[in-house]
């Protein structure tokens, strides 16, 4: 309803309108309105802003438009941290965690910037499973080489890849050199209890501790 009063009143759409807009349409229920949407920003000349791009291709990836929000992304003039953030999550959401992690690689090569805590943290969640061990592995060297392994977002995505990959040593080196780790401890505490035996064993001990 908002979208048409716009166009019957001729009012221009902005960043932040449209941004607001597309949110609104990411999911399966929406994706014809977000087509439109999208048309829209096109019409209006909006759809080259960075802003708008990334929310483009988080609408159609939340969508199930996987394909599309791809081709939206490889074709961005200029791509920010929350451009190939976005993307990477967009692949594991969608348990493509190869594209996840060549994704990491490309960015790696190129010249938009060193990844963040927030590109390592998702890139993470491609290496949860087992055999996926050694890239995550591989995924946490790189966090040591740029001193990101303190942060409490990728000590969290650290303890759970570990913890899925089934790696008991790992997790627990992890959980215990965690900053601030009590407050990590009530976020993760429901997920791990489902996870490992001998994680669980480790928080109630710690919760013993804490009193």
């Amino acid at each position: 309803m908002v979208l048409s009063d716009m166009c019957r009143g001729g009012v221009r759409a902005n960043v932040m309108t449209l941004c607001s807009l597309v949110s609104v349409c990411a999911s399966p229920d929406h994706v014809a309105l977000g087509s439109g949407v999208h048309s829209l920003c096109v019409r209006s000349g909006l759809h080259s802003s960075v802003m708008v791009a990334n929310a483009l291709v988080n609408m159609y990836s939340s969508a199930g438009e996987l394909d599309e929000a791809e081709s939206l992304f490889w074709n961005m003039s200029r791509r920010d941290a929350i451009s190939w953030n976005t993307m990477i999550s967009s692949y594991v959401q969608n348990d493509r965690n190869a594209e996840a992690l060549e994704t990491l690689g490309q960015l790696l090569q190129s010249d938009e910037g060193p990844p963040n805590h927030m590109i390592f943290s998702s890139t993470l969640g491609a290496c949860s499973s087992p055999e996926a061990l050694m890239d995550g592995r591989t995924v946490h060297a790189m966090l040591l080489q740029r001193s990101l392994q303190n942060d409490l977002l990728v000590c969290n995505s650290l303890l759970t890849m570990y913890s899925k990959c089934n790696s008991v040593e790992d997790a627990e080196r992890i959980f215990q050199s965690m900053p601030c780790w009590r407050v990590v401890m009530l976020l993760v505490a429901m997920c791990l209890l489902g996870v490992m035996q001998h994680l669980r064993m480790l928080l109630m001990q710690c919760m013993c501790f804490l009193g």
